[in-house]
């Protein structure tokens, strides 16, 4: 079992090691499961939640605000051997279950009130995500997921509030252009759809998961320069998660987040502004029997071996939960595009009672 686990961790750095990649948008992108993948919709430890994440995002060229809130929830067979277990993640003796979630996110206006905003765009994108998530076997070792995501997209352009704009920290969705007299205004919107999916294998040293998404299927209009030919080019994202069982107590995971956006034919050839590929990796460890409920989790990773990431999962009891991190770039003399500090904070409460421990059961749940 001890040299599988090896084996294992060998080909998860081997994928760190070949991935090629620029930038993206949140730290903690997968505390924002709809903008990871539709399938994580209702991936969670319990049965309902709703999760809060602020990222404040500073270059040399701007500094922008993003918040993204969702609310989630599940739904399960009526099959399962279980009805009246309430704390939502007994996958084991389930069938299968069905998971909602409603998200919200924005960029360009600092709710919060720390910064001003000085960039022309605000953004907001409101999505319906529906998922499925099941068994392939009887024991539990493979599972899978899918899911079906539907978005509702507005910005706002004024450049009469500033011009500061960067794609590294400006968001995505719309594309944008400074005009000569920069006094620019104009609205637009659009609808959008993605399809997402995850495959894992799980015993009890050790858990495998991986999952692939294509977002922007339709490839909606979303020039707010009005050019009617430019379009909303195709975004895939994937994820590897994997705890290995250090001890009785402390578990490892590793997590990998591939995003790669501006995808069309020939887009690696011709690498324009559009075209932006990042590559998040890291570990975090996690103590699976804490002394008491209020305790704390560490993480570091980095993203495109051009930043470093440190992290602090903060336990507040058996609902509440917030997740601190900090990014700061290195090497900005080799890599000038990459010069963004990220601050970000997550906040995530379960509306309903969550059983405590930790086993192989509800560790699948506990990545997101």
């Amino acid at each position: 079992m001890k040299y599988t686990s090896i084996k294992l961790i060998g080909i998860l750095l081997l994928f760190t090691i070949i991935a090629n990649a620029q930038n993206a948008r949140f730290t903690q992108i997968y505390n924002a499961p709809a903008m990871l993948n539709p399938a994580l919709s209702g991936k969670f430890l319990g049965k309902q939640r709703v999760g809060v994440l602020f990222s404040w995002q500073n270059s040399t060229i701007a500094n922008v605000a993003h918040q993204n809130a969702y609310f989630e929830t599940k739904f399960f067979n009526k099959k399962n051997k279980k009805d009246n277990d309430t704390s939502g993640y007994n996958l084991l003796n389930q069938k299968g279950y069905f998971g909602l979630t409603l998200n919200h996110y924005q960029y360009g206006n600092d709710i919060s009130g720390f910064t001003q905003n000085t960039t022309p765009i605000n953004a907001k994108f409101t999505s319906l995500t529906g998922s499925y998530h099941f068994n392939l076997t009887k024991d539990s070792r493979y599972y899978m997921g899918i899911g079906f995501q539907v978005t509702n997209a507005d910005a706002t352009l004024d450049e009469t509030k500033g011009t500061d704009y960067n794609l590294e920290v400006s968001g995505g969705g719309f594309r944008y252009r400074k005009t000569a007299l920069g006094n620019y205004k104009n609205t637009l919107g659009y609808f959008d759809y993605s399809l997402g999916t995850y495959l894992g294998f799980q015993t009890e040293e050790h858990l495998i998961e991986m999952g692939f998404a294509v977002y922007h299927l339709p490839q909606p209009s979303n020039d707010l320069n009005n050019d009617p030919d430019t379009k909303l080019r195709r975004r895939f994202s994937a994820y590897t998660n994997a705890f290995f069982k250090v001890n009785e107590t402390k578990q490892i995971l590793f997590r990998n987040v591939y995003w790669e956006e501006g995808i069309y034919q020939a887009s690696t050839s011709y690498k324009d502004s559009a075209y932006i590929t990042a590559f998040y990796s890291g570990v975090e460890f996690i103590n699976t029997k804490p002394k008491n409920n209020t305790h704390v989790d560490f993480g570091l990773m980095t993203r495109n071996f051009q930043s470093a990431i440190a992290t602090a999962n903060v336990f507040l009891g058996n609902k509440f939960s917030t997740k601190l991190s900090y990014e700061v770039p290195f090497n900005k003399s080799i890599h000038p595009a990459n010069n963004a500090y990220r601050f970000e904070l997550f906040f995530s409460y379960l509306l309903n009672k969550m059983e405590q421990g930790f086993s192989a059961k509800n560790r699948r749940n506990m990545m997101f």
